[in-house]
């Protein structure tokens, strides 16, 4: 082959992906547009108050006034903004649409960035769809889902050391933050859990894993000792991720059951090719059983200083995060 010629697959190839994912996008946005209007939980409290705030910022709401805050704002940023130039019906649908598509391609992003064979894990885009679409969508918790979209891209350019990578990384992690810190904590914690881990010899490892649960249940009994806390079942259902599907009540149970049953295949795989103390060894699988053993560890809730509200629904929420880690942990094998 020619100096010439020799790009050309490689250009081939790069324009493929490119037409798989612009096609791939168009797909994952179907279900923002084809209902009359959006529902999905909070995502009406986002409307009125972006709503509310314009009326603010023409003087046309007296006694009332805008309240600064540096985080949880970034959603409804963008929805405002984008009310001023398209209106309420528009807006909606543009900035979820931005929403899932953040997401779905920040976890593609760090999926691909922790697979072995370096390929893209179109194999687990269906999976990474659905989970765009789950519990944490419905709910309506947008500056929640954006920010831990975020946080994956953020990852997935650390992974690459690389000095411009780790500066946009830092970015984007700032980015998060003005969107939720909670994917920020989590993220910073699994890069430096990653960091020391990967330092360390393979079968030392363990004895990290089991001081990290140490860490976690003595924060879990600290942070309910000083501060209204709650409790429920609900976390123990969290800690698999496919909580993320059952959502429409009790027929939803047999796709949550189906999703779980291939993750066990798929885990079954990973099993064989690996072995079993090399699989439990992995950093990947250690984050994955951390991130499960938090969400009951840790409350479910908590009314922290300096807050008139609680923050609630915590594992129902980290739980989208444990499902894209444990796809980030079977792309590490090749999936027949």
């Amino acid at each position: 082959m020619t100096e010439k010629n020799a790009g050309v697959p490689k250009r081939r190839g790069t324009a493929r992906t490119g037409a798989c994912a612009t096609g791939l996008s168009l797909l994952l946005l179907v279900p923002c547009f084809w209902q009359p209007q959006i529902q999905a939980g909070d995502l009406s409290s986002h409307l009125y108050n972006a709503w509310l705030a314009q009326l603010i910022e023409h003087g046309q709401a007296p006694g009332l006034t805008l309240a600064r805050q540096s985080n949880n704002v970034l959603f409804d940023l963008m929805l405002g903004g984008l009310m001023r130039v398209w209106g309420a019906a528009a807006a909606q649908r543009v900035a979820v649409s931005i929403a899932v598509l953040v997401f779905f391609w920040g976890a593609f992003a760090f999926v691909w960035s922790r697979s072995r064979p370096r390929q893209a894990p179109w194999q687990l885009a269906p999976c990474l769809a659905m989970l765009a679409y789950g519990w944490v969508f419905h709910m309506g918790l947008f500056n929640f889902y954006i920010s831990l979209g975020v946080c994956f891209g953020a990852m997935a350019l650390w992974q690459r050391k690389a000095r411009w990578a780790v500066a946009v990384a830092v970015l984007l992690f700032g980015t998060a933050y003005v969107a939720h810190a909670l994917p920020v904590a989590w993220a910073v914690g699994v890069l430096v859990y990653g960091r020391v881990a990967q330092a360390m010899a393979p079968r030392r490892r363990a004895w990290l894993m089991i001081g990290a649960l140490a860490v976690l249940a003595l924060t879990g009994f600290l942070v309910g000792a000083f501060f209204p806390t709650r409790r429920g079942a609900d976390q123990f259902m969290a800690m698999t991720g496919a909580d993320q599907f059952w959502i429409y009540g009790r027929y939803y149970i047999g796709i949550a059951m189906a999703v779980l049953g291939a993750w066990a295949v798929c885990f079954q795989h990973l099993l064989n090719t690996r072995g079993a103390t090399r699989t439990l060894l992995d950093v990947r699988f250690q984050l994955c059983a951390l991130s499960a053993a938090a969400l009951v560890l840790l409350p479910g809730g908590a009314l922290l200083p300096g807050f008139r509200s609680g923050l609630d629904f915590v594992a129902e929420r980290m739980s989208l995060a444990g499902a894209v880690l444990f796809c980030a942990l079977v792309a590490s094998v090749r999936l027949p």
